[in-house]
């Protein structure tokens, strides 16, 4: 995907110290350019304050945005 030119986010309910660990567990922590977490948002999953964060840190709209999870 980054060698497409996009913009890679997380959007996580995971506390800000907790991401960087998660990331590096799952080896994608050099892969992600924007990180909004819990920390970033009034509120939390099932909130969308965490994905907007994500938006924000992007500097796109949401039109030109694609999400992927679970």
């Amino acid at each position: 995907m980054r060698a497409a030119g996009l913009k890679l986010a997380v959007a996580t309910s995971a506390e800000r110290e907790e991401l960087e660990p998660l990331l590096e567990r799952a080896g994608a922590s050099d892969l992600i350019e924007h990180k909004a977490s819990s920390d970033d948002a009034e509120s939390s999953k099932p909130d969308p304050d965490i994905v907007q964060a994500a938006l924000r840190r992007l500097g796109l709209p949401r039109s030109d945005v694609l999400m992927i999870g679970e």
